[in-house]
């Protein structure tokens, strides 16, 4: 018995190893929002593994050191004797509660949807670790012992305290492509706030709007251009980028989805075109808050300096609000002018203005006929509360915008009229 002892007392170390390493895995997969991984199986199935060999050597000692006779002998005595009450009863209890907490904490975590793994493995398997770890602090006063056992019990209670601190997943997209410079300066504007993924075209993709591909397979490959923020740059449209970074990126909704920075206005009747504004309305549709950004400058070399101190200022406030509504959906543009000369920041309507178009005729080397979009902008709005308005008098525009598209004006006047009845 005396081999059995020593093993036994040897596993409890590995045991407080895998269930430290288990529950270190599944905070940071909280924190960061990472999808649940092999590694995460393997740390919480030896956690298993070796709470499942100490209960086995623990219940041989149990009844074979003469411990479950004192207990049918007299509970009363054993529950009066502090040390005998801790090894026949308090010890045992507690690895048994151990013991079950890891193999519910298995099975839960194996049932549980992707984006919710983490968390039973962090409450299941930290709950077991805290047992486990509790029982064996208990046991210092009938030991001359010293024990790391406390130090993990204060680990883990900081772990879940740390959890709570969890860092919002920012995914960023756009429709100028992943090497374009608003994408690079809505990046540095934000990164600081949260974890940033971003994903975007490989091409430019203006004026795309709501497309998406389904004529042609997708292609995905992982970039390094932004230093240590995850990148991935896709074959498809703006509502693509969203849609794959949603379930093959992310395996979950982000906290807020940001599209842009845009080179050049998506205001008023720009934004049914926009694939900058697509991309941003796919996510709400998806119910994740998102927010469009635009600069009023179509130059690649345009300068971005007083844009990021807006998307900055913008992101982090809407962040801080207790809870968003998850359809939340911005179209926000800002006027090409130093951060000095910006009045402020304006809540506006659409502004009822379009392009005067007109395609110009034009022969191509080979003597064919072809078109070129052309046209001339008109403002019909005379409002002050319009985004037209507000960007003609450089304040930065901020239209809500939302998917759904009825007119409940109409609807209500079609209702009370005879008309297809």
């Amino acid at each position: 018995m005396q081999a059995v002892l020593v093993l036994h007392n040897i596993l409890r170390w590995g045991i407080l190893l895998f269930g430290v390493w288990t529950v270190l895995n599944a905070l940071t997969g909280v924190m960061n929002k990472r999808a649940y991984s092999a590694a995460d199986n393997r740390s919480n199935l030896l956690f298993m593994i070796f709470c499942d060999l100490q209960l086995a050597l623990g219940l041989t000692l149990y009844f074979s050191n003469s411990w479950f006779d004192k207990l049918k002998s007299g509970m009363g005595d054993v529950m009066k004797d502090s040390s005998m009450r801790f090894y026949v009863v308090e010890h045992a209890l507690m690895m048994l509660i151990a013991w079950i907490l890891v193999h519910v904490g298995r099975t839960a975590v194996k049932k549980a949807p992707e984006q919710s793994k983490h968390k039973k493995m962090l409450i299941f398997f930290g709950l077991a670790l805290l047992s486990h770890t509790g029982c064996h602090s208990m046991a210092f006063p009938y030991r001359n012992c010293t024990s790391a056992f406390p130090l993990v019990q204060l680990i883990f209670c900081r772990s879940i305290i740390m959890a709570k601190k969890v860092q919002p997943i920012i995914l960023i997209t756009n429709d100028d492509d992943i090497t374009s410079p608003g994408i690079r300066s809505l990046v540095e504007a934000v990164k600081e706030l949260g974890k940033v993924v971003v994903v975007a075209p490989d091409k430019p993709q203006s004026g795309m709007g709501h497309a998406i591909t389904i004529g042609s397979p997708l292609r995905l490959n992982k970039m390094n251009i932004f230093g240590d923020v995850e990148a991935w740059q896709t074959s498809g449209t703006p509502v693509d980028c969203v849609k794959l970074a949603v379930d093959k990126i992310l395996h979950r909704k982000p906290d807020i989805c940001l599209s842009g920075i845009n080179h050049g206005a998506n205001h008023s009747i720009n934004v049914i075109y926009s694939g900058t504004m697509s991309a941003a309305m796919e996510a709400s549709i998806e119910g994740i808050p998102s927010i469009g950004f635009s600069l009023l400058d179509y130059r690649y070399e345009a300068d971005f300096s007083a844009a990021k101190q807006i998307v900055h200022k913008m992101v982090k406030e809407v962040l801080s609000q207790k809870k968003l509504d998850k359809h939340l959906l911005l179209n926000v543009n800002i006027p090409a002018v130093p951060m000095n000369e910006i009045k402020g920041i304006k809540i506006c309507k659409q502004a009822y203005a379009k392009y005067e178009e007109d395609f110009a005729e034009r022969v191509d080397p080979h003597g064919k006929k072809y078109f070129w979009l052309t046209g001339e902008f008109k403002n019909f709005d005379k409002a002050k509360d319009s985004d037209v308005w507000a960007l003609q008098h450089n304040y930065v525009s901020v239209v809500p915008v939302q998917f759904d598209l009825t007119n409940y004006t109409l609807k209500k006047q079609l209702e009370k009229s005879k008309l297809f009845k």
